[in-house]
C-alpha cells in the first residue's frame, strides 16, 4: 500500500512540473516572436529612413551639379574673383586691425604705467622741492629778520646818540635846565663862583684862622709858648725849641699854660701853693710835686 502510494504521488508531480515547462517555453517563444517583429518593423522603419535621406541627397547632389554645370561670363568670374580677392584682403585687413588693437591697448597699458609713475615722481619731487623751499624761506627770514633787528638796533643807537646830542645844553628829565649860570643843586646851597665860598654843609671859611671847636686858639707867634713857665712834660706841653710849630690835630698853644680838662687851674705861682699847702694823699687830681 505504502510504494503504490508514493507511486501516485511522484507521477503526478512530474506531470504537474511538465505542464509548467510548457507553459514557459510557450510563454518565452511568443516574447521572442513580438520581439523579432519589433526589430523587423524597427530595422524596416529605418530602411525607409535611409532611403528618403538618399532620395534627398541624390536630389540636392543633382541640383549642385546643375548650377555648376551652368556657364559663367567673364564678367562675371572677374567680379567672382574680385570679391574673393576683396573677401581676402578684407579677412587680412581684419586680422591687422585686431593685432594693431591688441599692441594699441598693450601700449595704452604701458602709456598709463608711464603715467602713473610718472605722476608718483612728480609728486615725490614736488614734495622734495616743496620741503627745500620752506627751509630756504625760513633761513631767508630768519636772516631777513637778524639783519631788520640789527638795522633797527643800530637806528635805534643812532637815534638814541643823536637825541643825547641834541638834548646835551637842553634840560635832563627830572632835572632843572641848565643856564649860563651855574645854579645850585637841589637840596644844596647855591654854589658861589668865587673860591673862598664855603662848601655845602660846612660852615665858611674866614680870612683868619679860627679855633677849632673843643680847642684852644692858637696863639700869633711861637715865641709866647717859649716864654711860658716850664710845666712838666706830658700831654700839652709846650714845644721844645722856639721854632717848634704845633702840629696838625694838636690844641693850639696859648702864651700860657692852660689847665687840662680834668686837673685844676694852675697858679701862677704854683710852687709856692704848693710848699705852704698841707701834704695831701698822693692820688687822681693831685697837685704836682715840688720842685
Amino acid at each position: 500500500m505504502a510504494t503504490k502510494k508514493a507511486t501516485q504521488v511522484a507521477t503526478s508531480d512530474v506531470a504537474k512540473l511538465e505542464a509548467e515547462l510548457r507553459s514557459l517555453t510557450a510563454k518565452l517563444e511568443s516574447a521572442r516572436l513580438k520581439q523579432e517583429k519589433d526589430a523587423t518593423a524597427n530595422a524596416e522603419k529605418l530602411a525607409n529612413s535611409a532611403k528618403k535621406a538618399a532620395a534627398k541627397a541624390k536630389t540636392t547632389q543633382d541640383k549642385v551639379a546643375t548650377v555648376r554645370a551652368k556657364k559663367k561670363t567673364a564678367a562675371q568670374q572677374q567680379q567672382l574673383k574680385k570679391a574673393r580677392e576683396a573677401a581676402a584682403a578684407a579677412k587680412t585687413a581684419a586680422t591687422e586691425a585686431k593685432t594693431a588693437a591688441t599692441e594699441a591697448k598693450n601700449e595704452l597699458a604701458e602709456i598709463k604705467a608711464a603715467n602713473k609713475l610718472a605722476s608718483q615722481v612728480a609728486k615725490i619731487v614736488a614734495k622734495e622741492e616743496a620741503a627745500v623751499a620752506k627751509k630756504l624761506a625760513a633761513v631767508e627770514k630768519k636772516k631777513a629778520a637778524t639783519e631788520a633787528k640789527k638795522a633797527a638796533a643800530a637806528t635805534k643807537k643812532a637815534a638814541a646818540a643823536d637825541k643825547k646830542k641834541a638834548t646835551a645844553a637842553k634840560k635832563k628829565p627830572g632835572r632843572p635846565a641848565k643856564t649860563e649860570e651855574v645854579k645850585k643843586k637841589p637840596g644844596r646851597p647855591k654854589k658861589d663862583t668865587t673860591e673862598t665860598k664855603k662848601k655845602p654843609g660846612r660852615p665858611a671859611k674866614a680870612e683868619t684862622a679860627k679855633k677849632k671847636p673843643g680847642r684852644p686858639k692858637k696863639a700869633e707867634t711861637a715865641a709866647a709858648a717859649t716864654e711860658a713857665s716850664p710845666v712838666k712834660r706830658g700831654r700839652g706841653r709846650p714845644p721844645k725849641a722856639e721854632s717848634a710849630q704845633k702840629k696838625p690835630g694838636r690844641p693850639a698853644k696859648a702864651e700860657t699854660a692852660k689847665k687840662k680838662p680834668g686837673r685844676p687851674k694852675k697858679a701862677e705861682t704854683a710852687a709856692a701853693a704848693t710848699t705852704e699847702a698841707a701834704p695831701v694823699k698822693r692820688g687822681r687830681g693831685r697837685p704836682p710835686k715840688a720842685k
